[in-house]
């Protein structure tokens, strides 16, 4: 064969190579799965306090909103069963946390404080929100104070599952299937990050964990599992394939180095360790 077709065709296939390998490289990956529940209780949507001691989270068909410490042998306390309690919580800087309850038809925000225990309603928590215009189904952001308000998803679309990153200057979203990355100033495009439901940022801003279920009767979930975007060089690493376990609603550890999520057929947490590789 031709010394110039073969250098050709070797030169061809290296490009190939690093093309491939740039986009798809793993990056991420996970390891040491250990299951922290052993519980009745079957959970969802773990979230895990600044501090890094303390997981908020939820059960099936979020009726109600649990406390878990890990300094304590993973105890797990009731919050509150009061109507909506598990659908609408988070945690702020400050280590205390916010929920909302619904009363005589009228959503109650609710703040605890970690040190004091005393729970009050507020309104005003954050200094930016994003939140769903019901009306277009646009993802909007405003001041606390109301001060001021804005539409971040310029561009035509059926948007939920707003997140606002902790340094509040990007918001993932879901239009359909797809994930979604918008600038919080607003943005007539997006762009597309994955597929699946987006479930966290890391603290420093630099990824996003996605998973994405499966049902093949379409009620009942088959199979999940979950991957992360890095938005500063834009490529994704699936973290889990697995056949038995169903991985779902996975969260950061506020250093990045640990992941908290949910097997769904048990319903019990787990958290593993997140290896990063340059």
């Amino acid at each position: 064969m031709n010394k110039t077709i073969i250098f050709k065709k070797i030169s061809v296939c290296l490009i190939c190579y690093f093309v491939c390998h740039s986009i798809f490289s793993q990056q991420y990956s996970i390891s040491n799965p250990k299951q922290i529940t052993s519980s009745k209780l079957h959970f969802q949507c773990p979230k895990w306090s600044p501090d890094g001691n303390k997981i908020l989270i939820t059960i099936e068909k979020k009726t109600s909103l649990y406390l878990m410490n890990l300094d304590k042998s993973n105890e797990i306390t009731l919050i509150s069963d009061e109507n909506a309690a598990g659908i609408n919580y988070n945690w702020r800087r400050d280590n205390s946390y916010t929920y909302v309850i619904k009363k005589d038809n009228i959503l109650i925000q609710k703040i605890n404080s970690s040190h004091t225990n005393r729970i009050k309603s507020s309104i005003n928590i954050l200094d930016t929100v994003v939140y769903i215009d019901k009306l277009n189904l646009k993802i909007k952001a405003k001041l606390s104070d109301d001060s001021d308000e804005w539409i971040v998803t310029k561009c035509d679309g059926a948007y939920y599952n707003p997140i606002l990153s902790p340094n509040k200057k990007n918001v993932v979203v879901n239009e359909g299937a797809n994930v979604m990355l918008f600038p919080i100033e607003g943005s007539n495009e997006g762009s597309i990050i994955g597929r699946g439901i987006a479930n966290s940022w890391s603290f420093d801003n630099k990824s996003v964990l996605i998973f994405l279920d499966e049902s093949k009767d379409g009620h009942s979930i088959s199979n999940s599992d979950f991957s992360i975007y890095n938005i500063v060089d834009k490529k994704t690493s699936k973290l889990t394939n697995t056949l038995n376990s169903i991985e779902m609603w996975p969260y950061f550890s506020p250093d990045g180095k640990k992941i908290v999520y949910v097997e769904g057929q048990s319903g019990q947490v787990f958290i593993c360790d997140l290896n990063y590789k340059k």
